[in-house]
Parts: structure tokens; sequence; C-alpha cells
């Protein structure tokens, strides 16, 4: 907001370098949702200091307030019921896992008991009815877990997203807090600075909303877990001295997204195929 305040720039001019920096910002990951909470936080805090400087009576800034701790008990509540969605989702998936550790138990102590009996009393030790050894077994178990806990990767994202955006909420409140009531600049110069501020807000939130920002991006995991994927990868590559840009990350999510569909198909394919010879 400097250049503004300074008076280099013009209110259309600056409005217009916030509108394309929210752009570049819509362009990044998850960047339309950041967009979104961060312009409505600026904003309603812009809204409030305003209405209580200039509208009668503070009737404005009294109207914002109660927008802005509605919002504040909207965020809590989200974190709130994410976080049971989250139990629940972890409680579901440890109770698959050992049921699925059950019956292959059971099974396999069914397998060595017709064994010893059909035998005369030799036992076969590692293989279940259908010639699986205990380490196949245990394989297929641990891939049981992993899908599982991949289903659940939107619900647990989920509350993330919900306590990072109270986090964002709060920061911006303080931050906010400090530039209107900073006591080496007048009242003018702090309704300038809210104004300013107002604008930003606006910018980021109109661009967000346009973006999709109002729609959750955190329950495509096939998105999530290529996003993870990629981040794994630009990590190795920074470490090793490469340069990797955010188009570039973007443009390795797209490849790796296309990519597991391309596997799932083929997966599906070989199901298919071994379904009808048998």
């Amino acid at each position: 907001i400097q250049p503004f305040m300074q008076g280099t720039m013009s209110e259309n001019e600056y409005a217009s370098s916030c509108q394309e920096e929210a752009k570049k910002i819509a362009d990044g990951s998850f960047g339309p949702t950041f967009l979104v909470a961060i312009g409505f936080q600026i904003n309603i805090e812009a809204e409030e200091h305003l209405g209580f400087q200039k509208s009668f009576l503070g009737v404005e800034g009294h109207a914002a307030r109660i927008k802005k701790k509605s919002n504040a008990m909207s965020n809590n509540f989200k974190i709130v019921g994410a976080g049971i969605k989250a139990a629940s989702a972890g409680r579901k998936v440890f109770k698959e896992v050992e049921n699925a550790q059950k019956t292959a138990l059971k099974d396999q102590q069914k397998d060595k008991s017709v064994i010893e009996v059909g035998t005369g009393g030799e036992v076969h030790h590692g293989d279940d009815e259908d010639g699986k050894t205990q380490d196949q077994l245990e394989a297929e178990q641990a891939m049981l877990a992993a899908k599982r806990l991949e289903d659940s990767l939107p619900v647990i994202l989920e509350l993330a997203w919900a306590i990072n955006t109270r986090d964002i909420s709060r920061t911006l409140k303080k931050a906010c807090k400090k530039l209107f009531t900073d006591a080496g600049v007048d009242l003018d110069m702090r309704a300038k600075r809210a104004n300013a501020l107002k604008i930003l807000g606006t910018q980021f939130l109109n661009v967000g909303k346009s973006s999709g920002g109002l729609t959750s991006q955190v329950h495509d995991k096939d998105s999530i877990k290529a996003r993870a994927e990629v981040a794994v990868m630009t990590t190795m590559a920074k470490a090793q001295g490469q340069e990797v840009s955010e188009n570039d990350m973007e443009e390795l999510i797209k490849q790796q997204k296309q990519m597991s569909a391309e596997m799932k198909k083929d997966r599906e394919f070989d199901e298919g195929d071994g379904n009808v010879k048998s």
C-alpha cells in the first residue's frame, strides 16, 4: 500500500496493481481459496475501522464487527465439524484394517486345520487356502491401510484448512489493528490506510471468487495426492540446487494427475480382463 499512501499511485492505478497481484496468487496452489480468506478479512477490518470513523454513530462499524464475529464463529464451527469428521474417518480406517487382519488370521487358522486333517497331521505353514504367504497377506493389509488413508485425505485436509483459515484471520486482525491504532500518525492517515486496505481486500476477494475460491479445493483426493508427490520431487530438486518455479510446479502437478489417471484406467482394465477370464 506504500505507493498509494505516498501519492505516487492514483486510486485506479493502485486498484489495478492489487488486481494484478491477486491474479498471480490465483495461479498458484490453492490460490483462489487463499485470496477469498485473505480478501474477506482485510476488507472487513477496513470496513469496521472506516465505519466507526465516518458513519453516523458508527452504525456501519458495528455492522462490520457483527459480520466479522459471525465469520469467526462459522470458522470455529467448521473446525469442530472437520475435527469430528477426521476422527471418525481415522476410527473407520483403523476398524477396517483390524477387521481385514482378523479375517486373514481366521482364514489361515482354518486352512491349517484342513491341511492337518487331510494330510494325516502334516502341516504346511505360511500359505492360506489361496496359496498366499504371510508376507503377501501383510502386503495386502498394508495396501488396504494406504488406500483407506488416501480416501481420508480430503477430510484431514478439510480440518487443516479450517485451522489455517482461523490463523489467517487472527494474523490479519492483529496486523490491521497495529495500522489503525498507530499513535505516530493522525486519524486522517489511519483512515487512508484503511481505505488502501479496503481496496486491496476487495480486489483479492473479487479475483478469488471469480477464480473459484468459494468452492472447496480439498475434496479432490487425486489432486491432493498429485500435489504431495510433486512437493516431494520439488524439495529433492531444490536440495540438489535446481531452480523450480511456481509454473513448473503447476505443470508437474498436471502431468502427475494425468499419469495417475492413466494408471488407474490400466488397473481397472486389467481387473476387468481378469474377471472376464475367470
